[in-house]
């Protein structure tokens, strides 16, 4: 069973840059969001996927046009009009960082998305994975299971020198963050997301991104007719990723 509250010096010592409890955006931070729409805005808002500091002075092109984020990483946009129903193309740049690129979707006068992680560049033969979502489910989790390791909350940092969980989000909007050391092309790769929460259902705010080669490699957001509790969502094998999003048993969460 998850241990979230009661985390001892020596353990945090022994892991560490390990982040586990609650998301990127507090209570305070969702606050700041949704106020904004009272005023007519959408604020976008970027931030590291490992320890959840802001991006500041990023380079934005949204829609066509240039933009720069403020100092809380902050982007403040009109609210689109309600008769908008399209993908929108994004694309963030930030000095030792993976340009972000994306598509947002903007429909009936807002935004799908408006919390973005990224990730500082990685040696050219790491992989990252990264998973973000909505307020609700409160808890997802990301695995990562080789032939000989299962990454997760249960096993932060058993892989040494593979692979390990660099950070266990469980309040809502992640990141959950897994880092592959060293992408063996002579090995196979699986990744699933487990609903931990027993309330709350998948939908279009879950968003996972796979990033190797020290570039995004793809981006994209869950769709809204999954009822299983754990969804394979990648393979790898001989350097190539396969992305195919299905339903499967719990059992492959719990490594079984």
């Amino acid at each position: 069973m998850k241990n979230r509250y009661k985390i001892l010096l020596g353990t945090l010592a022994l892991t560490t840059q390990l982040f586990a409890g609650s998301g990127c955006w507090t209570t305070e931070h969702k606050a700041i969001l949704e106020s904004a729409e009272l005023e007519g805005n959408i604020i976008f808002s970027f931030k590291d996927s490992k320890d959840c500091t802001p991006i500041t002075n990023a380079k934005v092109t949204f829609a066509g046009k240039q933009f720069t984020t403020d100092y809380n990483g902050y982007l403040t946009l009109p609210i689109p009009p309600e008769n908008i129903d399209m993908q929108i193309p994004l694309k963030v740049e930030k000095d030792g960082y993976i340009t972000l690129k994306q598509n947002v979707m903007a429909s009936v006068g807002s935004f799908w998305q408006n919390k973005f992680i990224m990730t500082k560049e990685i040696p050219i033969k790491s992989a990252k994975f990264i998973l973000g979502w909505g307020e609700s489910p409160k808890d997802l989790d990301l695995h990562l299971v080789s032939d000989d390791f299962h990454i997760s909350y249960r096993n932060k940092t058993g892989a040494v020198y593979k692979a390990k969980l660099d950070r266990d989000s469980t309040q809502g909007y992640g990141p959950e963050t897994i880092t592959l050391d060293l992408l063996d092309k002579h090995k196979s790769y699986k990744v699933y997301v487990y609903k931990f929460s027993t309330y709350g259902e998948f939908d279009h705010s879950v968003n996972f991104s796979l990033y190797k080669n020290n570039k995004l490699d793809k981006s994209f957001s869950f769709p809204s007719n999954l009822h299983s509790r754990c969804v394979q969502v990648a393979t790898i094998f001989n350097n190539t990723v396969k992305y195919d999003i299905k339903e499967v048993s719990s059992s492959k969460c719990r490594g079984k």
